[in-house]
């Protein structure tokens, strides 16, 4: 008879689940054993949990699919929520496997007793506590039902150690699945109405309109109505470049933003809430992103799976037919000269391999790449979606285990990159093909242009220092060398084109740092 960490991986087996990423402990023990008896499922070691939640994400991004997280009590489950909020923003379905102290032993008050229940809440959409090794089976498949769901798809599960060594049966449990809801036509008609009639729309996307199917149906509205598709300024995942419908990207601050949007009458939500900017600022009268006289129209929320509604759309519309207009393949030539954070850009455009995976955590270094792609060659682009820097590495990570035939790119800040700079190791246990650019500005940039916004004129020396990353200067070659990973420092376009190019080719983790 197999015991309860047994049964909780031949349920996650049962449900498809194919990667676990880890950081285990004691409580967790049995369930490393019973992972290591799997043939089925793979075992990924991360040496923090904010890795661990991150490559969660990723892997769940590319392939669609949840991975399980493996994660030590409390304390453990603290240090992965900042990227668990990322994913939960993306979208991502994710199951935790999160280990307790035994039941008997839960009424002491001791080192890592805490409240897993409470930590859990805000970043799951489904938790739940096995309290008997009855519940395994319908406890995982309730799990792995919402992760099916179009929204708030990150389930957690803390275990006892007493379940999990304990014998217990295999109960049957029928396989978890998502019905969806019907499609509304009144809506669909109000929106074709409105395309129709509109002088200058919209239509912006995020969430579940980001799927490449979704992208493409919407490519036939723009082709019908000749509207321009706008996504949200951090996207889960969108595929684009050469033979791509062009999605462009809302600016980050609202000056431009409204700018941009000056003339547009009608905006169309697709998977998307209304675009605010990201803070409130002294003095602003308001967070809309779009100008007070247009009207914003919710075609379908974040709360559902967006294809069907759209292809809805596009019959009202009389769009089947069409084809939408797709970005044409450039020549893209490397940039040469002095360093820019821009030219690195636009030389990493013009190498960038077929089918390329982008994974961005580079906030200010990389804001302005989003054109510079659009006749690169096709790839997908990954965000820090919910603005908890320090998602970039761990990113890839996933990303890289979930299509380990593409390579991928990841864009870093210097600041963020030290958030989970143990993914590194990770890259190099598993031999992923990732090429780690880090902008090393030795500053929180972003919060020196945010200075202004929120009307302080001179922060003071030591306020300065608390945005400051040098004395001591970081040192990312000596890092990832630490970690057994080639790098190299440069500051030149000569010297980056290069070692972009040998990391490209070398088909194994890389660290290039640029020195910005």
């Amino acid at each position: 008879m197999e015991n309860g960490s047994e049964n909780i991986i031949k349920a996650l087996e049962k449900e498809g689940v194919e990667v676990c990423f880890t950081n285990p402990g004691t409580s967790e023990l049995h369930l490393v054993e019973a992972l290591g008896q799997s043939e089925n499922i793979k075992s990924v070691l991360c040496l923090f949990e904010g890795v661990v939640t991150g490559a969660a994400d990723g892997y769940a991004r590319m392939s669609g699919k949840p991975a399980a997280t493996l994660l030590h009590l409390g304390p453990g489950f603290a240090n992965g929520i900042a990227n668990m909020h990322n994913a939960q923003k993306a979208n991502s379905p994710m199951v935790n496997l999160v280990g307790q102290h035994a039941l008997t032993h839960l009424e002491h008050e001791t080192p890592l007793h805490s409240d897993i229940m409470g930590l859990a809440k805000p970043v799951s959409g489904w938790v739940e506590t096995i309290f008997s090794n009855n519940d395994i089976f319908p406890c995982m498949t309730e799990a792995i039902a919402n992760t099916k769901k179009p929204y708030n798809r990150i389930s957690t599960v803390i275990i006892p150690a007493d379940i999990a060594w304990s014998k217990s049966k295999e109960i049957p449990v029928g396989s978890s699945a998502y019905v969806p809801d019907s499609i509304d036509k009144d809506i669909v008609n109000i929106v074709a109405d409105i395309l129709l009639k509109a002088k200058h729309p919209v239509i912006f996307v995020n969430t579940t309109g980001l799927d490449k199917a979704c992208i493409d149906l919407i490519g036939k509205i723009q082709k019908k109505i000749g509207c321009r598709i706008f996504s949200e300024l951090f996207v889960s995942r969108l595929t684009k470049g050469a033979g791509e419908v062009v999605v462009e990207r809302i600016p980050f601050r609202q000056k431009e933003a409204l700018k941009v949007f000056e003339n547009v009458d009608e905006a169309i939500l697709v998977g998307a809430h209304h675009p605010r900017t990201f803070f409130a600022y002294p003095g602003q009268s308001s967070s809309s992103m779009f100008m007070p006289d247009c009207r914003v129209t919710c075609l379908v929320g974040v709360d559902r799976f967006s294809y069907d509604v759209i292809k809805a759309l596009v019959t009202e519309l009389g769009a089947d037919d069409l084809m939408p207009d797709l970005s044409p393949a450039k020549t893209l030539k490397c940039a040469d000269g002095e360093l820019t954070t821009e030219k690195v850009g636009q030389s990493i455009a013009a190498l960038l391999p077929e089918s390329a995976i982008i994974s961005d955590d580079g906030i200010t270094s990389t804001f302005n790449y989003w054109p510079l792609f659009v006749h690169a060659p096709r790839h997908d682009w990954l965000y820090t979606t919910g603005g908890a820097i320090g998602q970039g590495l761990p990113v890839a990570v996933g990303a890289a285990i979930a299509e380990p035939q593409r390579p991928v790119i990841c864009l870093s800040g210097d600041g963020s990159a030290m958030y989970t700079i143990q993914s590194l190791w990770t890259q190099v246990r598993e031999n992923l093909n990732i090429v780690n650019i880090i902008y090393s500005n030795r500053s929180y940039k972003i919060l020196n242009t945010e200075l202004t916004l929120i009307g302080i004129d001179d922060i003071g020396e030591t306020g300065k220092q608390m945005l400051d990353l040098s004395k001591p200067n970081l040192n990312f070659v000596d890092m990832a060398s630490s970690m057994g990973m080639s790098a190299i420092c440069v500051s030149n376009m000569e010297a980056f084109n290069n070692a972009m190019k040998q990391a490209i080719q070398s088909d194994r983790p890389n660290l290039i740092e640029v020195l910005c």
